[in-house]
């Protein structure tokens, strides 16, 4: 199963915990893995949302997300928390794909480590949250 759990597009929805902790229970009783993409999860307003890993006890959600929607849309750098297939993500990353673009993902791990990156979420969490209509928060 595929979810991108919080801040969906287009409509911006995100799972409430307690669906978000029943999803992750239901499945696991299943043995389905759950891919989960936050991509927009470092995207928010008040609080960061949890995700369905949260809730995860037996490594059945594999948890992704990119830099191209915070960052540059052409970065092309991403992270995975695979739980327990993480021998098989290996496995298909090396068989689909066999180089990333190492200056991309050397500017992507300086500019975390020097603290960039938060300094460039809080700014676009202003941003976003000053676009975002009245309404739109209740």
């Amino acid at each position: 199963m595929f979810s991108i759990s919080n801040f969906n597009n287009p409509v911006g929805f995100s799972i409430p915990t307690q669906k978000k902790k029943q999803l992750v229970q239901l499945l696991s009783e299943y043995e389905i893995p759950l891919i989960e993409d936050d991509i927009f999860g470092d995207i928010y307003f008040n609080e960061r949302p949890d995700t369905c890993k949260t809730y995860d006890t037996e490594g059945n959600v594999l948890l992704c997300s990119s830099f191209s929607k915070s960052i540059a849309p052409g970065i092309r750098v991403g992270w995975i928390a695979p739980g327990k297939y993480l021998e098989e993500v290996i496995r298909l990353k090396t068989l689909l794909n066999i180089s990333t673009p190492s200056i991309n993902q050397i500017a992507t791990a300086g500019f975390l480590k020097a603290g960039g990156y938060e300094r460039h979420l809080r700014k676009v969490r202003k941003a976003s949250q000053k676009q975002v209509p009245p309404f739109a928060s209740l």
